[in-house]
């Protein structure tokens, strides 16, 4: 069987508007959010501190973190491949 391509290094940068504030509480978003499905059903673009409390996780089907990084574009950091070296 050929070995899959991982996707550990691929740069994915956020493409839609950037969220202002969080989803749950109104916070402002600074320099990181959460795009997840709430563990109450819908999905939001949380702070991290919501995404703590009201997340479904980090990984294929649920969430993907992004982080602000020095080009002024939110890349992705966490969330695909779902853990460690998983590949597709």
């Amino acid at each position: 069987m050929p070995k899959l391509e991982t996707r550990m290094a691929r740069d994915i940068t956020w493409i839609g508007s950037i969220p202002k504030e969080c989803d749950i509480c109104g916070i402002a978003i600074a320099n990181a959010f959460v795009d997840d499905m709430t563990r109450e059903g819908p999905w939001a673009n949380m702070c991290p501190d919501c995404h703590r409390l009201h997340g479904c996780g980090l990984g294929l089907g649920v969430g993907q973190r992004y982080e602000k990084k020095p080009d002024g574009k939110f890349h992705k950091t966490e969330g695909w491949p779902p853990t460690g070296n998983a590949s597709i």
